[in-house]
Order: structure tokens, then sequence, then C-alpha cells
């Protein structure tokens, strides 16, 4: 199993939830620019119709952009968040069958949903930060809206089901692929 962070998110990553929980480390994407890309990682409308016919959901992890290895895909993704105000952390969910989306893969995505970025744009209007859109901007003109496909999830997140301390989670705090 390989464990990664996703951005903290109070919309059961449908849509941007806003700074609340965002990472206060000034290093990071989410602070700079109020929100993660994986904030929208289980919106029921990001999907498409492969080649083959097959259904695929799609998503952003960015781990997966910062140091993917092939072959990673045969194993599960265990999708953890830390709440930075309370420093807790919280079981996200599991993917399973999943692999990283290809350039072909990617203009498919965007040809199957021509009013996808508009509506991204939209749903940043919550943040309330002008840095949002600009960041937004340049990551949907270098083809990096997108890394990850996959055919379904077991979703686990529970604000009121923290993690243990003991977990091995809590060691781990980058936006990483922990092997």
């Amino acid at each position: 199993m390989i464990n990664a962070r996703l951005s903290f998110n109070t919309n059961a990553w449908v849509k941007p939830s806003g700074l609340a929980g965002k990472s206060k480390s000034i290093s990071t994407f989410e602070f700079n620019n109020g929100f993660g890309f994986e904030e929208w990682l289980f919106n029921n409308s990001f999907s498409f119709i492969d080649e083959n016919g097959e259904k695929w959901h799609f998503g952003y992890i960015e781990g997966i952009h910062k140091n993917y290895k092939l072959g990673d895909e045969k194993s599960s993704l265990q999708l953890y968040s830390i709440d930075a105000r309370t420093k807790n952390r919280y079981i996200v969910a599991e993917i399973n069958e999943w692999r990283k989306i290809s350039h072909k893969d990617y203009s498919a995505i965007i040809i199957q949903h021509p009013n996808l970025i508009y509506q991204m744009q939209s749903d940043l209007g919550v943040i309330n930060n002008g840095k949002a859109i600009s960041a937004f901007n340049s990551n949907a003109a270098n083809s990096q809206l997108f890394n990850i496909m996959y055919k379904d999830f077991t979703y686990q997140f529970n604000l009121n089901k923290p993690l243990s301390k003991n977990n091995q989670i809590y060691n781990l705090h980058r936006f990483f692929l922990y092997r």
C-alpha cells in the first residue's frame, strides 16, 4: 500500500472548501493559493470513457506529480489528510485500481468535458484569494490539472474520527507518495 496526502477539505473532495484546515507552511501550494487540486478528486462528474469504452474517474494527487514511479499503480493508494488547525490526521479513502493519466487520456478528458475548466474556476470563488485563479490557469495551461484515473474508491473520511496518534501516518507530512 502507498500513502498519499491530500489537501484538507470539508466538502468531501467534491469541490474546494476554503482555507479552513489548510496547511500553514508557506512553502505549500495550498497555503499560497488557498486550495489544492486534490479538492475535486471525488467529484462524480469527473469521469470519462476511455478508448476501450471503460468508465474511469479522474483527479489530481500531488504525490503522483512529485514522485510517481512506474509500477506504483500495482499498489493501492491510501489517502490521508491533515487538519492544520488541530494537527489531526484522517484516512480519507482507499483507491485500488488506478493509473497515472497519460497525455492521450488527459486530452480525452478535456474533449469529453468542454466546460470543466470553467466549472473548476467557478468553484474557486469560495477561496477568496486573488492568486487562486492565476495559479489554476497556469496549471491548466501546462496540462497539470489531472494526473490520476481510477475505477472506484472506498471513502472513509469522518471529522469525528481522527487517527490514533500511534498510527504510522502521524510520521508522514509531505505531499509525496510514501511506499
